[in-house]
């Protein structure tokens, strides 16, 4: 099976243009081929309290795209407000049971959110210098 084959649970940052004659949100295939302006990828789970924590609706897939401005407004003020304030971090879940394996999820080191939210922030904005006819972004 090649990778391209496999199916990925998760969810990436992409940009946006509305079609005004068909009112499609669309991309352009110059942007979707461009490695400089791909963001980091999480899993939904972690997208989800990733958005929830700069107060976006954690529910992206239901969200239309969002102005690329009002989402680096929103990314740039949540980490100035952190500066020198790392997240806390936090312990993984481990499940044991009797004849079976032993289960570990979650966990995150201090400082994973302001690491994500400037990782997005910079990706946002690298996408807005490069395509500035870009002028939506949208999780999925």
């Amino acid at each position: 099976m090649r990778y391209s084959e496999i199916i990925r649970e998760g969810a990436t940052m992409n940009a946006y243009y509305k079609d005004e004659k068909t009112g499609y949100w669309n991309f352009g295939d110059e942007y979707r081929d461009d490695e400089s302006v791909q963001g980091p990828y999480f899993s939904n789970a972690s997208m989800r309290q990733i958005l929830s924590t700069i107060g976006i609706d954690p529910d992206f897939e239901e969200n239309p795209p969002m102005p690329i401005d009002q989402f680096i407004n929103l990314t740039t003020q949540w980490l100035k407000k952190h500066i020198g304030k790392q997240s806390e971090p936090e312990e993984p879940e481990v499940t044991k049971e009797p004849s079976s394996a032993t289960m570990i999820s979650g966990g995150r080191p201090g400082g994973y959110f302001n690491q994500a939210i400037m990782a997005l922030n910079q990706t946002a904005r690298k996408i807005k210098e490069k395509y500035p006819e870009l002028t939506h972004i949208g999780f999925n």
